[in-house]
């Protein structure tokens, strides 16, 4: 079993700076790694500039971030799918449209 265990939170501070904060504790006789590593994460979380509804916060705002880049990403592929079909609508016929879309004369 575990001797010691740690917990570590860094922060970003913005402007490329960030606060790590880590603490390393050992497990007492009779006491579970994880009861120690929740002793070592209250700690932490109480001692840094940081609070859990922030990081509550900024969990739920990257779940955000992911879904929506994600939906970005599959309506860019509709729209580009759809954009080479009428590419080859128009080549028959006979217009040519670039292949980019940003070519496009107006």
């Amino acid at each position: 079993m575990a001797d010691e265990v740690e917990y570590g939170f860094t922060k970003n501070m913005g402007n490329y700076q960030s606060e790590r904060l880590s603490l390393r504790v050992e497990v007492d006789d009779g006491e579970l790694p994880t009861e120690a590593y929740g002793r070592a994460k209250a700690w932490v979380m109480s001692h840094l500039s940081v609070t859990v509804e922030e990081i509550n916060d900024a969990h739920y705002k990257l779940a955000d971030l992911e879904a929506r880049t994600k939906n970005k990403s599959l309506e860019l592929e509709r729209v580009t799918t759809r954009y080479n079909r009428l590419r080859e609508a128009f080549s028959v016929m006979g217009f040519e449209l670039p292949e980019d879309p940003a070519d496009l004369p107006f």
